[in-house]
């Protein structure tokens, strides 16, 4: 449209641009016309479609049923037959964000992709849920990427639960969101195991308070949680908890064999609570030869391998738990108000303060009966701490601080950390942190791609940081080497992964571009069509200026004589009577 707004102009005769009235109105014209079909399609943006989330439940009225997804429909069939109950096609019109199914004992839904898609079993006792894939929960408020709600006996076994995400920064009340990947509500007996579960987040506004967890268990007794692995479970901003299993009033539970690590809660000015397994207010709880590994809280802090809170008669046996650090309070376990039970053969390495404050493997608060017997604690300040009501308790047999299990020589030990990944045009800040444990350290060294990039020396518990923000794209590692002065060396490597720009941000730099470069000497240097079209907006611009100029002189003119009729009465009657005779 441009061109052909060029090529018209061009057209015009040359005395177009002579300054008379008439040529003036019709190339005032016929450039005002033209700028008025040209302006909706300049400015005027693409309308995208718009497309609905929606909420699609489906009350089976007591029939058990089988369900399949696929990118354009949700199928309903009986549970036995391949008779279709409801089929929803939802292709090009709306997305589903949460599949609710209502009555359907013996529901079963196994071998399905829900991207983007969370699903709810209400009142669907011995249901199965196995083998699906959850991609891509993405959520302003809590979430949960399976939730089984008065659904006794039901299974959940299998399934990859990868991506959850809670992140609204307007959070500005005192309440409670959580971002989970599987949710267990009053619902007794329910299995879940076998089940792979990374990437849970929650962040919100400052006010809020967050909970990311890995599995949810509240009013469900009898639950059974085993050989789950959990994995990267983060929380930031916000007043935040992470725990990778966290059971409220679920009594007679049994937790076993599940592999958690790599659970994260970052808050420099309010509280952060980062646990493995939380237990609260529940009895007969039995937690058995799990494995929790790196668990790391900022802030006020509290990091705490496994915690329990006004739990009775419980038994905790052959759990390992290593590489605890907290920006302040770091401890193997924490009890408060547990009574009962025995907690033997269990094996803690590397709890750490950042603080510098004292870190403990066992801390009792008002707890007592318990038999703490035959458990190897390495690398903590003291094995067990005891309130002024926790004096009923047994306590024999338990190494403290001698050699790691299956370690011949104590050297180095690095606490690992996990790749990063971001685009080229993040504006957020990564950062690799190291946490070295050992009594003689020494120096380090960091080597980018196999070349030296940093050196200096160490202290045992202190973090070494690296901030690898703002590279340019590629693939990167970055290894660290530490030495302690009896000549041991332990080395970690960890590979950033940095994204090329995406499509979005390569249109933004192209408009940016067009926009930097359109002055008026690019402009001039285009075509001398360009200096016609100049020209002519000059002479219009010039000729506006002189009506306007003469209209402000015409009405001050009209205003002085306004002033002289109101100070000279007389000459209204002279004008009105012109007949008069001036000898009268």
């Amino acid at each position: 449209m441009l061109c052909l707004l060029l090529v018209y102009l061009s057209s015009l005769p040359m005395n177009s641009i002579v300054p008379n009235s008439i040529i003036h109105f019709d190339v005032n014209f016929r450039i005002l016309f033209l700028s008025v079909l040209l302006l909706p399609i300049i400015i005027s943006p693409v309308q995208a479609e718009h497309v609905d989330s929606i909420r699609l439940q489906y009350n089976a009225h007591g029939v058990s049923v089988r369900v399949e997804l696929s990118s354009k429909e949700v199928t309903i069939f009986g549970a036995e037959t391949s008779t279709v109950l409801e089929q929803l096609d939802y292709a090009g019109r709306y997305k589903v964000v949460d599949l609710e199914i209502l009555q359907a004992p013996g529901t079963v839904i196994e071998n399905q992709v829900f991207d983007g898609v969370t699903l709810t079993l209400v009142d669907s006792p011995s249901s199965l849920i196995q083998n699906n894939t959850f991609l891509n929960i993405q959520s302003s408020s809590s979430i949960s990427a399976i939730k089984i709600v008065t659904s006794p006996d039901t299974v959940v076994s299998g399934n990859i639960i990868n991506d959850v995400t809670l992140n609204n920064d307007e959070f500005e009340s005192r309440e409670t969101y959580i971002s989970s990947a599987i949710e267990i509500d009053s619902s007794p007996n329910v299995l879940v195991s076998d089940n792979s579960i990374s990437n849970i987040r929650a962040s919100a506004a400052p006010l809020a308070r967050t909970l990311a967890l890995g599995v949810r268990s509240i009013f469900s007794n009898g639950v059974t949680i085993q050989t789950n692995f959990i994995a990267n479970l983060s929380s930031s901003v916000s007043v935040n908890r992470v725990f990778g299993i966290y059971l409220f009033k679920s009594n007679n539970s049994l937790i076993s064999e599940n592999t958690m690590e790599n659970l994260f809660g970052h808050n420099p000015q309010f509280a952060t609570y980062v646990a493995g397994v939380y237990v609260e207010t529940a009895e007969n709880q039995t937690l058995i030869a799990n494995t929790i590994n790196n668990l790391n809280s900022r802030g006020t802090s509290i990091s705490t391998g496994i915690r329990l809170y006004n739990v009775q008669n419980i038994q905790i046996d052959d759990n390992e738990v290593t590489f605890i650090t907290s920006g302040q309070n770091s401890f193997g376990m924490f009890f408060t108000l547990v009574n009962l039970g025995e907690v033997t053969g269990n094996y803690l390495e590397n709890v750490t303060s950042l603080a510098g404050l004292e870190t403990i493997a066992f801390n009792l608060e008002d707890s007592n009966f318990l038999n703490i017997q035959e458990n190897h604690a390495v690398f903590v300040d003291r094995l067990v701490s005891l309130s002024g009501q926790s004096s009923q308790n047994l306590i024999f047999n338990n190494v403290l601080n001698e050699m790691p299990i299956g370690d011949e020589e104590v050297g180095p030990i690095i606490s690992p950390q996990s790749n990063i990944e971001y685009r080229v045009d993040s504006n957020e800040t990564y950062f690799i942190s190291w946490v070295v444990i050992d009594s003689d350290p020494d120096s380090y060294l960091i080597l980018e791609n196999g070349e030296l990039l940093r050196q200096g020396i160490w202290q045992s518990g202190v973090p070494i940081i690296l901030d690898v923000s703002g590279l340019p794209d590629g693939e990167y590692n970055y290894t660290l080497i530490v030495n302690d002065t009896q000549g041991n060396v332990a080395t970690d490597t960890v590979f950033v992964y940095v994204q090329p720009r995406n499509f979005l941000s390569e249109g933004a730099d192209y408009f940016r571009e067009i926009k930097d470069d359109f002055t008026f000497e690019n402009l001039v240097n285009l075509s001398p069509f360009i200096i016609v079209v100049y020209l002519a907006v000059e002479l219009i611009r010039l000729q506006y200026r002189s009506q306007k100029r003469k209209k402000l002189l015409k009405k001050r003119e009209i205003r002085k004589s306004l002033e002289e009729i109101k100070n000279r009465p007389e000459l209204i009657v002279d004008n009105i009577f012109t007949h008069k005779d001036n000898n009268d």
